[in-house]
């Protein structure tokens, strides 16, 4: 997971917001800084390694698809 605290977090998606030019409207501010929390930790969950027993035991075969 992050190791971002919330303050860290807002500061770092008020830049984001800064960079952008764009102004967050205050009554969404709470709801909109939540679900950025949650981008974040989904991002940290996608990065992560995984070994083989992780893995789908299936693949796609793109040669059936195309039938």
């Amino acid at each position: 997971m992050s190791d971002l605290s919330p303050a860290m977090l807002e500061a770092e998606f008020q830049t984001f917001l800064a960079r952008a030019g764009m102004e967050l409207p205050a009554e969404r501010r709470d709801v909109i800084l939540t679900s950025y929390a949650d981008f974040r930790a989904q991002m940290d969950v996608m990065h992560m390694a995984l070994d083989a027993t992780q893995e789908p035991s299936n693949i796609f075969r793109m040669q059936g698809a195309a039938r």
